[in-house]
Formats: structure tokens, C-alpha cells, sequence
């Protein structure tokens, strides 16, 4: 008994010592370092929470439509500070492995302009300005204040009460938006490729295809193709927009495209109450 109560103190006193002290001459190793791995379960736990602050925050809000300036200032701030938080890399488009990470489904779950113009706001949101946003005189920049809807070509779609996909196809470079109507199913999409102005994690898209599938897909499907090629030859300019992704998560992920719409998605359909 008396030699397990002193094991007993000699080991309460060691582990009493702090990290790198040396008791009794010797020196006592430091088993669990506090190194960047603390820092960086810290930051971890700060992405989470945000994530999570930001789903709650676009819910109820009809894809952005229903949201008030206030609410939108709320929205863009949160972006904003996600963000700072964790920046994709700039290979995000070239290095195929984290490109896989785009790879798929996401489902479109509020939009809103980059900035919120009005007296009733506060100042705090953060503002968004990107680089080169003619990307070397490619795409046109005509500020769209999106808010619930969606726009290509001049064709306005509303989001609010509609599942709106978007489908990245890694291996084949395209991208395409996939808006459910009722009626039908209404998809516009195309290849993309890195930006030529060299503006990291920007993908350049280039609109190809525009298909109506009657009837949710059971009926004929209209190939409408033709009408981008016309559009450009009028614009004497290829078809087509940007979209950066400015954070990337397995579960979120926040865009802002070449109209200054700020767009958030989310792999689970079902992570944001319409």
C-alpha cells in the first residue's frame, strides 16, 4: 500500500509540472504540444458555427426574395467573414483533386445583391469588389440586383419557390443551372474553363445549351441551343457569365458572379428551411 500511495504522488507530481519544466533535473517530454493543430480545431469550430449561423440565416427567406435589407446586410456580413475564414485555394479549378470538390450537386438556396445600396442598412456589411470583373473584356458585367430570382440572357427565372440545382461535371468541364417550372424542367448550361485574367477560382462559362424537358422529364425535351449562338452573333461576344467561389465546405458553398449576385448553395437540399 505504501509504494502504490508513493507511485501514486511521484506521478501527481510530474503531471503537475507544466509542459517543458524540468522537475528534478530531468526533463519532462511534451506529449501533447500546443501547436498549430489547436489553433487550427479552433478555426475549425469557428467555420462550423459560422456554416451554421448562416443556414439559419437564409431560411424563411423564399431563395433571398422575402429578405429584407436588414436581413440581407445579416446574410452578406456572415459571407463576408466565412469568407476571411477559409479561402478556397487559388488551384481550386486546375488541380484535380480539389476540383473534385466542386464535383456534383448543389442546390441553390439564397440569392442577394453583392451590396445592399440603401439608407436602412448599416455599414458593417463587407464589401465585395472583384478583380478584373470583364475578365479581359470576355464577359459582360451589367449589375443584376438579383434577389430570389435568377438571370441569363436577359431572361429573369424566379427561385423562390422552385428547386434550383446547380451541376458542376468535373471531368467534362461543364457546369449547368437545372430549375424545376411545374410544367417543366428548365436547364442552361456549358463549358467552363479558369479565367484568362488569371483571377483565382473564378470559372468562366460559356452558355452552349438551353433544353426544356416537358413534364418533369417524361415528356419531349425542346433543344433550344440554337438561340445562344444567335444571342452572340447580335452581342458579337460568346454567350456567357462568371462565377468565383469565394468558400467552399463538404456541405456549402458561396459564389459570386459576374452580375454582383452573392449565391449560397448546399449539397443537402433539406439544410435550409424555404
Amino acid at each position: 500500500m505504501y509504494l502504490q500511495l508513493r507511485y501514486i504522488t511521484a506521478s501527481a507530481l510530474l503531471l503537475s509540472f507544466p509542459p517543458g519544466i524540468q522537475p528534478f533535473g530531468f526533463k519532462i517530454p511534451t506529449l501533447f504540444p500546443q501547436s498549430a493543430t489547436t489553433a487550427s480545431a479552433r478555426t475549425i469550430s469557428g467555420i462550423d458555427l459560422k456554416t451554421n449561423e448562416l443556414l439559419k440565416a437564409v431560411s424563411n427567406t423564399a431563395n433571398g426574395k422575402n429578405a429584407s435589407p436588414q436581413k440581407q446586410t445579416e446574410v452578406l456580413k456572415l459571407v463576408g467573414e466565412l469568407e476571411q475564414l477559409s479561402t478556397p485555394a487559388d488551384d481550386l479549378l486546375t488541380n484535380e483533386e480539389r476540383a473534385r470538390q466542386l464535383d456534383g450537386v448543389w442546390y441553390l438556396q439564397f440569392t442577394c445583391p453583392s451590396d445592399v445600396d440603401t439608407a436602412e442598412t448599416t455599414n458593417d456589411a463587407n464589401v465585395w469588389n472583384p478583380e478584373n470583373p470583364s475578365d479581359n473584356n470576355t464577359v459582360k458585367t451589367r449589375q443584376f440586383r438579383a434577389r430570389g430570382t435568377i438571370s441569363a440572357t436577359g431572361v429573369t427565372v424566379d427561385t423562390s419557390d422552385r428547386v434550383v440545382k446547380q451541376i458542376f461535371d468535373v471531368d467534362a468541364r461543364k457546369v449547368t443551372n437545372e430549375i424545376g417550372l411545374g410544367w417543366c424542367t428548365l436547364s442552361v448550361g456549358g463549358s467552363f474553363r479558369p479565367s484568362s485574367a488569371g483571377v483565382p477560382r473564378r470559372a468562366v462559362v460559356a452558355f452552349e445549351e438551353l433544353r426544356i424537358a416537358l413534364f418533369g422529364g417524361k415528356g419531349p425535351t425542346l433543344t433550344l441551343d440554337f438561340l445562344f449562338n444567335v444571342i452572340g452573333r447580335i452581342q458579337n461576344r460568346q454567350v456567357g457569365g462568371w462565377l468565383e467561389t469565394t468558400f467552399l465546405s463538404d456541405e456549402v458553398r458561396i459564389g459570386r458572379g459576374n452580375k454582383g449576385t452573392c449565391f449560397v448553395l448546399t449539397r443537402d437540399y433539406e439544410a435550409v428551411t424555404p
